[in-house]
């Protein structure tokens, strides 16, 4: 048998025609390979496959609460205050700029700005970056 190649389905995806994959294959004398798994969003949706928009954080081990008191220079916006609280619950571990960025759901550059934002909104120097990699909010 021969079948479309990924090129000539990428090449039937861009063409402005509106025609079906089958009968683009037909015209190159082709045919469509029926049951191949793909990644592909619309056959996600079409066989029902779970779609998860956000990737959830990897859990970590239980730890006894410590409360703050931080002294703010500024008003802190919607996601910084979410990136401060989840510092908060994981106070003296780094946490890495993948982690923030699945959270505010942004790419990660902007929690670089986050970052930033909140060591210069926060007045006591807390705010850490970690040896390992990532941030380190300090009790």
């Amino acid at each position: 048998m021969n079948y479309l190649s990924k090129e000539e389905i990428r090449q039937w995806r861009s063409s402005l025609e509106k025609i079906t994959l089958e009968e683009f294959a037909r015209r190159l004398g082709k045919q469509v390979e029926e049951k191949k798994q793909t990644h592909d969003i619309v056959d996600m949706i079409v066989n029902n496959e779970a779609i998860s928009a956000t990737p959830e954080l990897p859990a970590k081990k239980p730890q006894k609460a410590i409360t703050f008191k931080f002294t703010f220079k500024k008003k802190l916006t919607e996601r910084e205050q979410k990136i401060l609280d989840y510092l908060t619950k994981h106070v003296n571990e780094p946490v890495k700029a993948t982690d923030l960025a699945s959270l505010i759901g942004l790419p990660r550059d902007y929690v670089y700005k986050y970052i930033r934002n909140l060591r210069a909104k926060i007045a006591e120097e807390v705010l850490f970056n970690s040896n390992e990699g990532g941030f380190l909010l300090k009790s």
